[in-house]
């Protein structure tokens, strides 16, 4: 018999073969149909669906024969597999091979075989679908190409199987991801929690006590104590605001998308009325200004963030903010907010979107950095975007997308 190939290249095969997870699997109605077609077509007592493992030949399905497998190497289809060509034996009983092996030699013994190989589309050969009969004959080139095509049509529904596997263990995958993150989730919540009642009650105390030594100390403290107290409680207050950023950070996955008519003219006005009781600033609002159908709250978070850092960033008297759109079209709204502040280098335009990142500068300490990184994230999980164009100086202008929904005026 003819050995076996270079180990290094079968063990690459049976890996492919196992992939398949096709040996002793149980038998398929399309397998059995297309043996029993492949009888009927070349008229033969015998045919065969078989897969070869290192030592044995497994039967997938068979028509005529009552063995389920055998030794591989002393097999018709391990010849088979030796090549990509049809193999044909048309008298086994001349063949130097076969001509004394038990199945030819028996009475009503194979006298002809012909084998076409399962062929992988990197050039494994994994199998063969044969026929089989009691009386020599031959197979003429439309016959040979026959069985070729009948052969290929066994390996793409086992590709097709192996996607289905590769899918059904990446569905079970991410259902054990989505747990885990669901149990992220409850801890994550769990500890927003702490920080919303266990932690800024301990900051609301030493604000108070540092309020009350102030006043004890009014008349007889230093101005560096005085400095000192004040400058406490205003880490105390960044501290509570840090804690109140967080929190809302926390909240945005949890709002359940809910559309309703946005009037954003409307909207942006009472944010602007409200943001002006503690910062100076004159400002115009573009007429074209839409009303949309969209989600209110996370559309209200993104302006009013965009507002306020205009406003807390550029203290300076002269601030002049403007809120506009530069497209509206059916699917998409582009908005702006526009200031005549310092402006920021170009080396931060990217940094400011992250969590705790602020631009330096003398005022760094009084803001939290989660601002903008609320608005990043809002953005983001309705597949819209922000950007900033500025230069330092030179004002800047904050741009972000958002879906359209239906646009009403």
């Amino acid at each position: 018999m003819e050995e076996l190939p270079h180990p290094a290249a079968e063990a690459l095969r049976i890996d492919c073969l196992d992939s398949y997870q096709i040996m002793d699997s149980p038998s398929e109605e399309a397998f059995d149909s297309l043996v029993q077609l492949t009888a009927s077509v070349f008229k033969v007592p015998f045919a065969a669906l078989s897969f070869l493992h290192t030592e044995r030949l497994w039967i997938k399905a068979s028509f005529g024969l009552e063995i389920e497998e055998m030794e591989r190497n002393t097999s018709f289809c391990h010849q088979t597999i030796q090549g990509d060509e049809v193999c044909v034996f048309p008298d086994t009983h001349l063949s130097p091979l076969f001509s004394q092996h038990p199945a030819v030699a028996g009475e009503n013994g194979i006298r002809f075989y012909a084998g076409a190989p399962l062929i992988t589309k990197t050039g494994f050969r994994l199998g063969t679908l044969c026929i089989m009969d009691t009386q020599p004959r031959s197979l003429s080139p439309e016959e040979k190409e026959m069985l070729r095509t009948l052969a290929n049509q066994v390996m793409p529904r086992l590709d097709l199987q192996l996607r289905e596997q590769e899918l059904e263990k990446k569905t079970l995958s991410a259902m054990a991801f989505s747990k885990k993150l669901d149990s992220y989730r409850a801890e994550l919540d769990q500890i927003a929690y702490a920080v919303s009642h266990e932690l800024k009650s301990p900051l609301r105390a030493i604000n108070n006590l540092a309020e009350w030594v102030s006043e004890e100390l009014e008349d007889s403290s230093s101005k560096e104590t005085k400095k000192k107290l004040s400058l406490m409680r205003g880490r105390v207050h960044r501290l509570e605001n840090l804690f109140n950023g967080l929190l809302e950070l926390s909240n945005i996955s949890k709002i359940k998308p809910k559309l309703e008519q946005v009037d954003t003219y409307q909207m942006v006005t009472k944010l602007i009325a409200y943001l002006q009781q503690s910062h100076s600033f004159s400002y115009k609002l573009a007429e074209n200004l839409p009303t949309v159908e969209a989600e209110r709250k996370p559309l209200e978070t993104v302006f009013w963030h965009l507002l306020k850092n205009a406003a807390q960033h550029n203290p300076t008297p002269g601030l002049h903010i403007e809120i506009g759109t530069i497209l509206h079209t059916s699917d998409q709204l582009v908005f702006y907010v526009k200031d005549n502040g310092k402006g920021i280098a170009a080396s931060h335009h990217s940094r400011i979107f992250e969590l705790f990142k602020t631009v330096p500068g003398p005022d760094k300490q009084v803001h939290t950095g989660i601002g903008l990184s609320l608005v990043s994230k809002i953005v983001q999980e309705r597949e819209a975007k922000v950007w900033v164009e500025s230069k330092e100086p030179g004002g800047s202008t904050f741009y972000f997308t958002w879906p359209a929904g239906k646009n009403t005026v």
